[in-house]
């Protein structure tokens, strides 16, 4: 006589062994979209910074040639600046740089693509 389907405690032991490896699995995706979300946050900051710059350069363009310097951060960001004082959530820190050159995060991969 052939038996045919499963039983009831195999079904609840194949069950219980994929609702184990998705309890591990949805971590790792959770922390992986953080990362994400950070880098793509960052991004957009750093180009905040970047359009701040330029406005900047708009106001000081009578201040020498505009590439020699970098802006003070203190007019960038900050109570006097552009934008609010931003951080990069993943916890590195910004350097304004040249006009000419785009802001950077001390983060590696978050750069203006």
């Amino acid at each position: 006589m052939k038996k045919h389907g499963f039983s009831l405690v195999e079904l609840i032991v194949t069950m219980s062994i994929m609702g184990v490896l998705a309890m591990m699995a949805i971590p790792s995706f959770q922390s992986s979209n953080q990362d994400l979300s950070n880098k793509l946050t960052c991004i957009d900051q750093l180009k905040q910074i970047q359009w701040a710059k330029r406005k900047w350069l708009d106001q000081h363009t009578s201040v020498g040639p505009p590439f020699s310097n970098p802006p003070p951060d203190s007019e960038i960001m900050g109570a006097n600046g552009w934008l609010p004082t931003l951080s990069c959530p993943s916890g590195g820190t910004y350097s304004v740089n040249n006009i000419n050159v785009y802001p950077t995060c001390s983060t590696p991969g978050h750069v203006i693509p």
